[in-house]
């Protein structure tokens, strides 16, 4: 027996679906049956259009850099903050 999967790029994401449906009644300012049923099959089929568009999900390779990364941000924004202060005060 075969188990025929789909493909993960043609799959329409629920988040993604629940966002634009969300974005289409906002922009329409209504919740009539038409404009939701109508945000609805937009946003079905924008998200499953999109499929391919989707990168593959990344794996964290070196996560020592994005700690050494960090700490770089921060102390820039210390020393940035600080020299405001100077500047302010």
């Amino acid at each position: 027996m075969k188990i025929v999967t789909q493909d993960p790029a043609r799959r329409v994401p629920p988040v993604l679906t629940g966002v634009l449906l969300v974005m289409w009644l906002l922009l329409n300012d209504t919740l009539s049956l038409g404009h939701v049923l109508l945000g609805l099959i937009f946003a079905v089929a924008l998200a499953w259009s999109s499929g391919a568009l989707r990168p593959v999900t990344p794996r964290i390779r070196r996560a020592h850099l994005a700690l050494v990364l960090l700490a770089f941000v921060l102390h820039d924004i210390v020393r940035s903050n600080i020299g405001v202060a100077r500047i302010v005060l």
